[in-house]
């Protein structure tokens, strides 16, 4: 769909598009009202990003048994391994050594599951596609990770909302100005997440979110962070352009120094 909402503003490009198990939105702001064509390079652009995400699924999904990850299990980083799996692998190494294990994608049982990164590296990869002459701003939502580029309005970068994890009806505070915002919490499915260095712990925390240059990072790092909480602020203060907020089971929210609450 497309609308343009006030004169002198972009062309807004809306989507929808049911891909790993979620709902994926995508809105582009674009400066040239031709590219709303059938034919234009921006339909062609939102086909291969669609496409992208349909390819991780096909890849990484631990749901599908033709899967590649399914087929391939136990996994290990090899040089054998198609590029893709490679690089997600690693960066689920990484993310463990950093956070003190807080992350960990080893799967009882069957190997390596990756999944707590795939789909913020998913997003991240189809947004690339998005990256057009006289497209202003594009933002991907899949579920509440969140990859973007642009702007909306010269010199005004995008704002997102984070959703209280106590009342889905409320906005637990707005962020302004993040590239990459990854949200691990428990509104789709409760109890879904464990502390992989004691499973039988309760966790604390009802919501975690990282923003940094990289969503595939803020992915593993918010799951990090619900996981571990105030323990590992630390770890995120500690890396280049990350920041996080967590809200704690009794509805207090903590934030790292610079995190970018729109105000």
């Amino acid at each position: 769909m497309f609308r343009r909402s006030k004169d002198n503003e972009p062309l807004h490009v809306t989507e929808l598009f049911e891909v790993m198990g979620t709902i994926v939105t995508f809105d582009i702001y674009v400066d040239r009202p031709e590219l709303h064509l059938s034919d234009s390079p921006l339909r062609a652009a939102l086909t291969s990003a669609k496409q992208s995400l349909v390819q991780a699924d096909l890849r990484f999904s631990t749901y599908k048994s033709d899967s590649w990850i399914s087929l391939n299990r136990p996994l290990r980083v090899t040089k054998d391994q198609p590029s893709d799996v490679r690089y997600v692998l690693e960066v689920c190494d990484y993310l463990k050594t950093i956070t003190r294990g807080a992350f960990d994608h080893h799967y009882l049982g069957s190997g390596v599951d990756p999944t707590g990164v795939v789909k913020g590296w998913a997003v991240e990869r189809a947004l690339t596609h998005l990256k057009l002459e006289g497209v202003r701003g594009a933002i991907i939502n899949g579920a509440g990770d969140i990859a973007s580029f642009g702007t909306l309005r010269e010199g005004e970068r995008f704002s997102f909302g984070v959703v209280d994890p106590l009342d889905r009806s409320k906005l637990a505070f707005a962020i302004q100005g993040a590239d990459s915002v990854a949200t691990s919490a428990l509104y789709e499915r409760r109890h879904h997440i464990i502390d992989p260095r004691y499973p039988s712990r309760t966790i604390e925390n009802l919501s975690a979110t990282v923003i940094g240059p990289s969503l595939t990072m803020a992915d593993g790092l918010a799951t990090a962070v619900f996981v571990a909480g105030l323990e590992i602020f630390d770890v995120i203060e500690g890396l280049e352009g990350y920041e996080c907020a967590l809200t704690k089971a009794d509805g207090r929210l903590y934030a790292t120094r610079a995190f970018p609450f729109k105000r």
